[in-house]
């Protein structure tokens, strides 16, 4: 390739004047004379710009990179790049395409294919990428540029997902680099191949390829990166101690702000993990020294609480996390922070402090635990409000028993009352069963509950739940779950509850159940057809109450939600269909599906129930009706 770009201002402007003035003296030797004249005018004209532009814009997305890893850490997530750099990279393909148009003849047209292909990288069309560094490769590069060439067709090939391509082709490249002395270009193909094995999960092949990057490359990030990735692949592997090594050597080999403190987090979990918990807090001290992570101090010190509680510290963990709560509130940090008191709390029994935590947490949303945040914070709030209301009530029923009674209680309010703790009982035992997992305190509210209610619904339920812990426990105390399935089907044998009773104990049901709800459940989609919900939910509910072990029974109480939501605009009524069959029929699909749409208000999408009760409550429309939802059948929609 002509080296025309290395010539002097002083060679390039006489040439221009010497052409100008049309002097024959140079004919003879015209072919020399006019191809230098073409690279001048090419050089000048469209390629000299567009290589200016094209740094600006490259420098741009590599800074912005930077800033992207000094606020969120190491992600393997796609960073899209500033509007102003795809600008820029746009007039680099419009002034390349004029040299490849007007210039074909210049000795610029591989370079010109080069930056298009390198500018279509950057704006991720990798599709039109690859097409350029396959015509760039079909041409006489030279070995330098060849090589170069090879890498970004290498790493486009990775982005389009062709991982085997992607791998052959990176080998190809550092076996061949390698042999020429290029050992930091084989570094970057390293770092491909390290990708390609990472996301196939080949942690040991991955694990490789990346200590090989960090070994040869010669770019501070990318062997800052590799090193990283390196560490990531053996903690996957559960190599830890090995890990936090890998994690440790990034601070050698970079001085980037969040590359450091990723690595610097990561290295003390991975010790962590490997149970070297003062090696943890020795790394946390060293850090919190260092001057480059001055602005890290808060997310060492997260990490550090976390050393102490797994260490047994739990004092000196509450301290750090109370000021970070506190420091740096409604933010990721401080919801992280609050996240792990609220654990603590928690698990120390003290549910008052776990309620504070988890709303202090549920201010700020980080999306992998701002569910649990909400779930068990509401579950906690609950839990509260039915204690005070217990605790109210059993001081009036205190006084009522030392004969101290306000002349406004009638004769019967101590019966009255007893009967609101009854089912107080029975809702205490359900939060901490369905809602909190705590089947110890769940056991004993049911208990309760059980000696004092009197509920053909409720009690069935209570006694089935019973039987259920029973069998995942070694408590002898009470009745065998045997036993308590024979009472559900001796005392209440219409219940749905009996029907699953009967099935635990191996017992035959009625076979008819299947086909006459079937033949129902035709009957009320007809009836959905002709625009009779009412009717049709009538038809519905009795397939639920008749046929609980039939296949329709989920399906039909799915459908009559659905009539609620979607026909009859009451989304009230269907959200307590819904959490009845979430509650009844919790190991079917239409469960499953509930529970993805029944989400918080504050992260409900607009087609979900509670969205709907949402924006019932701000005064905006009251009946969710889109498209699609319009014309959907309930069948339609679990499909969906």
């Amino acid at each position: 390739m002509i080296s025309f770009r290395a010539s002097s201002p002083f060679i390039l402007s006489t040439l221009l004047v010497l052409f100008a003035s049309g002097c024959v003296v140079f004919r003879p030797v015209g072919d020399v004379i006019g191809g230098g004249y073409k690279n001048t005018v090419a050089y000048f004209n469209s390629y000299y710009n567009a290589k200016n532009i094209f740094d600006e814009a490259e420098g741009e997305i590599l800074a912005n990179e930077e800033v992207i890893r000094a606020r969120d850490g190491i992600t393997d997530s796609p960073i899209p790049i500033p509007q102003t750099s795809r600008t820029k990279l746009t007039t680099v393909i419009d002034k390349c395409s004029n040299i490849l148009s007007f210039h074909t003849e210049s000795a610029f047209v591989d370079d010109a294919v080069f930056l298009i292909g390198k500018s279509y990288f950057y704006q991720g069309e990798n599709l039109k990428a690859e097409r350029k560094f396959t015509e760039l490769l079909a041409l006489s590069l030279s070995d330098e540029l060849e090589l170069e060439a090879m890498l970004w067709y290498a790493r486009t090939l990775e982005r389009l997902n062709r991982d085997a391509d992607a791998v052959a082709e990176a080998e190809r490249l550092i076996e061949r680099s390698l042999a020429e002395g290029e050992e930091s270009i084989a570094g970057h193909a390293f770092d491909v191949v390290g990708n390609v094995h990472s996301k196939a999960g080949e942690d040991a092949l991955a694990a490789e390829a990346y200590r090989n990057a960090a070994r040869y490359c010669e770019d501070e990030t990318v062997r800052g990166i590799a090193q990283f990735r390196l560490g990531q692949e053996l903690m996957q592997m559960g190599s830890f101690t090995e890990a936090a090594e890998a994690f440790l050597t990034v601070t050698d080999v970079s001085e980037e702000e969040g590359l450091l403190r990723s690595s610097i987090l990561a290295a003390i979990e991975a010790f962590r993990k490997a149970e070297e918990y003062d090696r943890a807090l020795e790394v946390c001290t060293e850090a919190k020294d260092d001057y480059r992570l001055v602005n890290s101090i808060l997310n060492i010190e997260y990490e550090e609480a976390l050393t102490l509680l797994e260490k047994g510290q739990t004092e000196d963990a509450v301290r750090l996390l109370t000021v970070i709560d506190t420091t740096v509130a409604r933010t990721t940090l401080g919801s992280r922070a609050a996240f792990a008191l609220a654990k603590l709390y928690e698990a120390r029994g003290e549910f008052q402090k776990a309620h504070e935590a988890y709303t202090r947490a549920a201010a700020y949303p980080v999306p992998d635990i701002y569910t649990t945040v909400l779930a068990r914070g509401r579950a906690f709030g609950r839990y509260l409000t039915l204690a005070y209301e217990r605790f109210r009530r059993d001081s009036i029923l205190m006084q009522m028993d030392k004969g101290i009674v306000d002349s406004s209680f009638s004769d019967r309010a101590a019966d009255s009352l007893r009967a609101l703790q009854a089912e107080n009982s029975y809702e205490l035992a359900e939060v901490f069963y369905a809602d909190l997992q705590f089947p110890d305190s769940a056991g004993q509210w049911y208990r309760t509950a059980l000696r004092t209610m009197k509920d053909t619904t409720k009690t069935p339920r209570i006694l089935f739940i019973l039987a259920e812990m029973r069998q995942s426990s070694s408590d002898e105390a009470d009745s065998s779950p045997e036993q308590l399935y024979e009472r559900i089907i001796e005392e209440y044998p219409k219940s749905l509850y009996a029907m699953r009773a009967r099935v635990k104990l191996g017992l035959e049901a009625e076979s008819s159940f299947v086909d006459s709800a079937g033949f129902v459940y035709q009957r009320a989609e007809r009836t959905i057809e002709d625009g009779e919900y009412e009717r049709a939910i009538s038809q519905l509910t009795s397939i639920v109450n008749k046929y609980p072990l039939s296949p329709f029974a989920a399906q039909s109480a799915y459908a009559v939600g659905w009539l609620y939501e979607y026909r009859l605009g009451k989304p009230d009524s269907a959200l307590a269909h819904y959490n009845d069959l979430i509650q009844h029929f919790s190991d079917t699909p239409y469960a499953s599906l509930l529970r993805k749409r029944l989400k918080p208000p504050s992260a409900a999408p607009a087609d979900s129930v509670r969205g709907e009760l949402e924006r019932r409550e701000i005064g905006k429309e009251k009946t969710p009706r889109t498209e699609e939802a319009a014309k959907a059948t309930p069948a339609e929609k679990v499909i969906e």
